[in-house]
């Protein structure tokens, strides 16, 4: 059960640089953690997105991603898988997924409703932003 938004961005503000993204992603778990090796974000058009983001600046579940690499708006984030021997529960939960301030993202400078997305698992998760 998600209890939060799915997508929420750290300033409602249009123009604000930096801001965070949090993404709050169904996903299939396996033993707690993700049974996915990737996943994607989508961020909308006039978001200010630098060239290149640090894998110490995306956050998948309290770990830092395994890479990060910009495909125009889109954010292809690798995910450290666990270390050690994994257990085979397999169950449905929810990945989060926090692109930090350090990374750089602003908000696009025109006020408006913004569309943002995460996909993992084949599942996309999508919201709409009101940035005033």
């Amino acid at each position: 059960m998600i209890l939060a938004a799915p997508i929420t961005d750290s300033s409602a503000q249009a123009g604000a640089q930096p801001v965070a993204i949090t993404y709050r992603l169904p996903a299939e778990l396996q033993c707690g953690h993700p049974h996915a090796s990737s996943l994607t974000l989508t961020f909308p058009k006039g978001m200010v997105l630098p060239s290149t983001v640090p894998s110490a600046d995306v956050v998948v579940d309290r770990q830092a991603a395994a890479t990060v690499t910009r495909k125009g708006r889109q954010l292809a984030v690798g995910i450290t898988p666990p270390s050690g021997v994994q257990c085979d529960v397999i169950s449905q939960g929810t990945v989060t997924v926090v692109v930090e301030k350090d990374a750089g993202i602003g908000n696009p400078k025109a006020p408006g409703t913004y569309r943002f997305s995460g996909r993992i698992d084949g599942h996309t998760t999508t919201v709409k932003i009101r940035l005033s």
